[in-house]
């Protein structure tokens, strides 16, 4: 597979090809074991180290045994460069119908672990402890050697970036972060820079330095572009000692004073321009080894190999901080590690301070662990405040006195005999009146005003007593169908007023004569003809 490579503004291609792979358990089959492994295997006890250890137990072993190891060529023109890639992958059994050699190591997260690259004997070795931790916390694991540029820390700067971009593309791998250490770092961003889409959001860098050289110098201005345009935030720890130290000229002094510019810039830039970011581009810690009683890194020499052994502090941290989103502050940092920044959010979101952000933001913000670890206990609480709501709404009583007295035995009842005879009165009063009406020539107006009266107040003497009917017509419907069929409703006062002004606008009687037959022949003088039909008796219309 064939990955582009960049040099001096000409296109050049490195090509890769898989020469062998054998994993530990095989090469120790074979009765070979180089002094280095059998010292991680064996020699990290406590009584052997000085007191110094991994930490290792069977289980640790285990994953180291299942290191798988493969040897590559990469060519460009007629140059050849052997490199060795050492990896952790959960997905390392590839079979037909399973998985595909170029998806394996996308099935879970990769790190990427770069020793001090041209100075250490056996740089993969130096961040091993690490290493089997991330891996222990579901992590795929990457190691790369270049064993022609074992002792030329600037022919890593130089092609080192190249290298590992062409290698992530010819492993197939999306994204990786990173782990480092020392030359390992600068290679890194030297990296990062020429192409930042290979590489995830978080990265960790153990005592930053560069290769020595007058022309030796890195990438800042692309490094804080690729800061400012994509969500990427890098984490470098400092601890001096008799080998390295930031205070004295040298190479790690100059490492440590373009990591502080870098940063300065970036937060200075960030307060002129009022730009809120929910993390630091760049956080440091000037001495993980602050505190004596707790010193976080180790140093543990198996013969000429040495191992940095983290503390569990430490190693909680640095997995932590590479699962999850960019969100950590200078000021927020916990003794100079990196802590769980969601439980502030969770505890701001709980209070309802969190200013109305979405859930699906947050959670891509912060992670798949968003803060809703107790979201089944807090469901519970609603639904016993839901529960005295519903309580004491059930036990409110209306205060109106009619609803009031339906609560009273035979409400109904008396109910109906209220409306009756208030129906009775009514209708009394509109017939008098029509009567009086028709015999004083006001036929038209005493009958108008009799209906007015009649519906207005049988309306207002109905308002008091409907509430009290509806809230009872569930209980007792068959109350309400006998009012419903009560002896009044057929001779309503609408109904009588209706018969006597047809009577009257018929005229005068005639003795013996049907209301139909006067009716018939008032129609044959209007209209000059006898009536074709039968005409029913106007009352039954």
């Amino acid at each position: 597979m064939a990955s582009g490579m960049a040099n001096n503004g000409a296109a050049l291609v490195l090509r890769f090809q898989k020469v062998k792979t054998q994993t530990m358990r095989e090469l120790i089959a074979t009765g070979v074991l180089n002094e280095l492994e059998f010292g991680l295997l064996k020699g990290s006890r406590k009584e052997q180290s000085g007191g110094k250890t991994l930490g290792w137990g069977v289980e640790d072993k285990g994953v180291l045994l299942n290191m798988e190891v493969d040897n590559l060529t990469a060519t460009q023109g007629n140059m050849k460069l052997e490199v060795t890639v050492r990896s952790l992958c959960y997905s390392r059994g590839v079979t037909a119908d399973y998985l595909k050699s170029e998806e394996r190591f996308n099935m879970k997260q990769c790190v990427l672990v770069l020793g001090d690259l041209g100075k250490g004997v056996a740089p993969w070795s130096e961040l091993v402890q690490t290493a089997v931790y991330l891996h222990r916390k579901e992590l795929n694991i990457i190691w790369i050697d270049v064993p022609s540029f074992a002792s030329n820390p600037q022919m890593w700067l130089k092609f080192g970036a190249e290298t590992i971009r062409g290698l992530l593309k010819f492993l197939c791998v999306k994204q990786v972060s990173v782990v480092s250490r020392g030359i390992g770092g600068a290679v890194f961003l030297e990296a990062l820079a020429k192409a930042p889409e290979l590489f995830a959001r978080t990265h960790f860098v153990y005592n930053m330095d560069i290769p020595p050289g007058k022309g030796v110098h890195l990438p800042i201005f692309e490094l804080e572009e690729v800061l400012r345009k994509r969500e990427v935030q890098l984490w470098f720890a400092f601890k001096d000692d008799e080998v390295y130290d930031r205070f004295t000229d040298g190479t790690a002094q100059k490492a440590y004073d373009a990591v502080q510019k870098i940063q300065a810039r970036l937060l200075g830039e960030r307060q002129r321009s009022k730009r809120v970011l929910h993390y630091d581009e760049v956080l440091i810690t000037e001495n993980l080894n602050d505190n004596p009683a707790n010193s976080h890194v180790q140093q543990l020499s198996l013969s000429i190999y040495t191992i940095l052994v983290f503390s569990s502090a430490l190693l909680d941290s640095v997995a932590l901080f590479l699962e999850i989103a960019p969100g950590t502050h200078q000021e927020h940092m916990e003794g100079g590690l990196v802590g769980d920044f969601r439980e502030a959010v969770h505890a701001e979101a709980l209070q309802g301070g969190g200013g109305g952000e979405p859930l699906s933001l947050r959670r891509t913000r912060i992670g798949h662990l968003h803060g809703l670890a107790d979201r089944r206990e807090k469901a519970r609480g609603n639904r016993r405040m839901l529960e005295n709501v519903i309580t004491a709404t059930k036990g409110m009583t209306l205060m109106l006195p009619d609803v009031q007295n339906g609560n009273a035995a035979g409400f109904p009842d008396e109910l109906a005999k209220r409306l009756e005879d208030q129906g009775t009165r009514t209708a009394s009063g509109s017939r008098t009146g029509s009567r009086v009406g028709s015999r004083g020539g006001s036929r038209a107006g005493s009958g108008s005003g009799s209906r007015t009266g009649s519906r207005l107040s049988t309306k207002d003497n109905l308002q008091p007593a409907l509430p009290a009917l509806l809230r009872h017509s569930v209980s007792s419907p068959g109350g309400l169908q006998a009012l419903a069929n009560h002896a009044a409703n057929p001779d309503s006062d609408d109904e009588e007023e209706d018969e006597g002004s047809l009577m009257d606008m018929l005229g005068p009687r005639t003795a013996g004569a049907q209301p139909w037959q006067n009716y018939r022949k008032i129609w044959s003088e209007m209209h000059g003809r006898d009536p074709t039909g039968y005409t029913h008796p106007m009352r039954a219309l």
